[in-house]
């Protein structure tokens, strides 16, 4: 139990030892909140470095004075549980796009070289579809030469046999080189098809790709907005502009009474 009365030196000993132990406790709270800070620092930097941010700190804001009141009268109402009206938040906007640097840059750069690269394979496969039909053009007018060939060589009865003979061996060397060609058509044609198939599934494949991206473009916006609306620097400032903007209504209400007036005395 403790005395019912202390001298003079007994008093200073336990204030030095109570003013101790706060000053203790209060530079052990300001560590801890500079810690704290310094991690959530850590946290922003590094979500601005994933996605190629530039952060831009004004210094003449830190230390506008109005600002500062505003936030220590904030924190004196939340000391004192005070109820504190809820500003009315208007409705979210969507961030606007950014100009310099950012994910957002990147998509877009990454969606037009795959826009060109379409352009290039739509323009390719339109190449190997007319060659192919100039080639099946080609093909049916050999073998229209062929079967006239093949009527004005037909035997007939008055003429000599030589000459029937030389005429069959004509007609061979002419159907084996038809042969050939046709062979050779058909596998050009072949491997057109093929180029053309590669080309089209290549084309899909983009197509995919493309959607791919902007799908990722929407989730990183979406994303970008959500935690940015979730800080609290954004609350605050939300919540301060609201308070300024409510004294602008007062101020603007009250000159237009003192106005009001002035129109009435004279």
């Amino acid at each position: 139990f403790l005395d019912p009365t202390y001298t003079v030196d007994e008093v200073k000993d336990i204030l030095s030892d109570i003013a101790e132990a706060v000053l203790g406790e209060i530079e052990l709270e300001l560590i801890n909140f500079s810690h704290t800070n310094v991690l959530l620092l850590q946290q922003v930097f590094r979500q601005s470095e994933k996605w190629h941010l530039n952060l831009e700190a004004d210094l003449a804001e830190l230390e506008n004075r109005e600002l500062l009141d505003k936030v220590k009268n904030w924190e004196e109402n939340e000391l004192a549980s005070q109820p504190v009206e809820k500003p009315n938040l208007s409705p979210k906007k969507r961030l606007a796009p950014l100009n310099q640097g950012g994910p957002v840059q990147l998509l877009n750069k990454q969606i037009e070289e795959l826009d060109e690269e379409n352009k290039v394979l739509r323009e390719r496969l339109k190449t190997v579809e007319e060659k192919a039909k100039a080639a099946l053009k080609e093909k049916d007018s050999l073998a229209s030469q062929l079967e006239d060939a093949q009527k004005d060589t037909q035997i007939k009865p008055n003429e000599p046999v030589h000459d029937n003979e030389d005429q069959s061996k004509e007609i061979d060397e002419l159907t084996e080189t038809v042969k050939l060609m046709r062979n050779q058509m058909t596998t050009e044609i072949e491997m057109k098809e093929k180029s053309a198939a590669e080309l089209e599934t290549n084309l899909t494949t983009t197509k995919h790709a493309l959607l791919d991206v902007q799908h990722q473009l929407s989730m990183a916006e979406k994303e970008l907005e959500k935690k940015f609306s979730q800080t609290g620097a954004y609350k605050n400032l939300k919540m301060m502009m609201n308070s300024k903007n409510d004294q602008i209504k007062d101020l603007r209400n009250k000159l237009a009474k003192y106005e009001k007036d002035d129109d009435e005395e004279e």
